[in-house]
């Protein structure tokens, strides 16, 4: 495992993940891979020495599930993202749903992740007028991503874990 000497594991730039993805596979040959689930394959597009690359929307855009997040936690142990957007409106909900599911297994499966993400943490699940952020979170009743009490708790704890997961004690383990 590479020794973290950064003091961020979230960025705004995939440059700067592809540079932390690099460092981390130093010295391996990366290649593609595929995670079998139940017959079907998962393509990881980059990966060497534990680590996987791969963006947001082969992840949780497309035919995924617990299972195929269960699978790579399994294979690497540790994952960069890249391209996660900002979750606003309902047009994204259930992909906001498979991320909320995606950060729950690698948070209790331990995996390391260094992600590209468009907003800090605390505006992810965040409503925009034009390109001014407004003050109205995942628990305003007109168009926002979640509703119920369940969905609104699962989405502040992925925000907590996200937050857990960027900390020197997570990445010391």
């Amino acid at each position: 495992m590479v020794e973290r000497e950064l003091g961020q594991v979230y960025y705004f730039s995939e440059e700067e993940v592809e540079l932390v993805f690099k460092r981390m596979t130093e010295g391996y040959q990366v290649k593609s891979c595929a995670v079998e689930v139940y017959g079907r394959c998962l393509e990881i597009p980059e990966a060497a020495n534990g680590v996987a690359k791969i963006s947001f929307r082969e992840l949780c855009q497309g035919n995924t599930s617990a299972a195929d997040y269960l699978a790579i936690c399994k294979q690497f142990h540790s994952i960069c993202i890249t391209r996660i957007p900002i979750f606003r409106g309902t047009s994204m909900r259930e992909e906001a749903r498979r991320f909320v599911t995606l950060i729950d297994i690698l948070y209790d499966n331990r995996v390391k992740l260094v992600a590209h993400i468009e907003a800090p943490l605390k505006d992810l699940f965040r409503l925009n007028e034009g390109n001014k952020n407004v003050d109205v979170d995942i628990r305003d009743a007109n168009g926002s991503l979640f509703t119920g009490e369940e969905e609104i708790f699962a989405v502040d704890r992925t925000i907590s874990r996200l937050y857990e997961m960027e900390s020197l004690s997570w990445w010391s383990r």
